[in-house]
Parts: C-alpha cells; sequence; structure tokens
C-alpha cells in the first residue's frame, strides 16, 4: 500500500509538471512573419528595384534587387532602422490616400513615369498600395514623396 502512494503521489507531481510546462509553452508567442515590398520601376530604361525587409521570430534583414542584376545586396542599416521603417511601410500601406475617381476630362497624361507600389504581407494577409500618375491631390503627392524617401534611405544602404 505504501509503494501504491508513492507511486500515485510521483505521477501526480509528474501530471502537475507537465501541465505547468504546457501552459509556458503555450504563452510563448513567436513574433509573426512580417514582409514589406517595395517596388519602384517604369521609364524609358525599364530598370525596376525592389527592396524586401523582412522580421522572423525579431529579427530584421533587408536586400535590394535590380531587375539588370543577378545578384541581390543587403542593406546595411542598424537593426532600429529597418524595424522603424517597416512599421512605416505597414502603416502607410494601411491608410493610403484617397484617389479621386477619373472623370478622363482633360486629365494629364504621364510620359517618362516610374512608379512605386509598397506591400505588406502579414501570413496571409497581403495589403498594397499602388502609386498613381500623374498624382491629382496634394495628399497623394505628400504621401508618395513620403514613400519615395524611405526607399532612398533603403537603396542607399545596399552594398
Amino acid at each position: 500500500m505504501a509503494v501504491t502512494g508513492i507511486v500515485a503521489r510521483r505521477i501526480s507531481s509528474l501530471l502537475v509538471g507537465l501541465a505547468v510546462l504546457s501552459c509556458a509553452l503555450a504563452s510563448v508567442r513567436t513574433a509573426p512573419e512580417v514582409e514589406a515590398i517595395l517596388n519602384r520601376g517604369g521609364g524609358l530604361s525599364g530598370v525596376s528595384e525592389t527592396i524586401i525587409i523582412s522580421s522572423t521570430s525579431g529579427e530584421t534583414a533587408a536586400t535590394s534587387q535590380l531587375s539588370n542584376e543577378n545578384r541581390s545586396r543587403t542593406i546595411r542599416l542598424p537593426r532600429k532602422t529597418l524595424d522603424s521603417s517597416l512599421v512605416v511601410i505597414d502603416s502607410l500601406v494601411g491608410a493610403p490616400p484617397h484617389v479621386p475617381a477619373d472623370t478622363g476630362f482633360l486629365r494629364p497624361r504621364c510620359g517618362d513615369a516610374i512608379l512605386t507600389r509598397i506591400e505588406v504581407k502579414r501570413g496571409s494577409s497581403t495589403r498594397a498600395a499602388q502609386e498613381e500618375c500623374p498624382h491629382r491631390t496634394p495628399a497623394s503627392e505628400a504621401y508618395w514623396q513620403r514613400v519615395d524617401s524611405l526607399f532612398q534611405l533603403l537603396a542607399s544602404a545596399a552594398r
């Protein structure tokens, strides 16, 4: 009988330990995978540049790829800068400027236009914003200037 009591207590302790461990494992959250893609291309040269910033398990990395090159280049910026760039892109793609309806009446056309597209992928969700040409509102102009400034910062750090 004494042996049965000892075995029962050990099994009970083991079960409690497993329950605590499973609760601890369930509470550990891994950082969600996030990927931001900035693409700028067009114009007479036909060359496009794609910048990808990704964050997986808290590690952020960024690369730049030109369409006329076979290799991608690493963007060398401090982690905080890459993290904040990812946050800015996510907020920008979440609030693109309102584009008024196209009436077609005396609308200027673009010739040698270089257009930008931004996209954020989080799990199975994708959000994107596409630049229009020409910008028809001051809000649109300011928005895409902000995107362009960020693009320039990231592209200048590619090696």
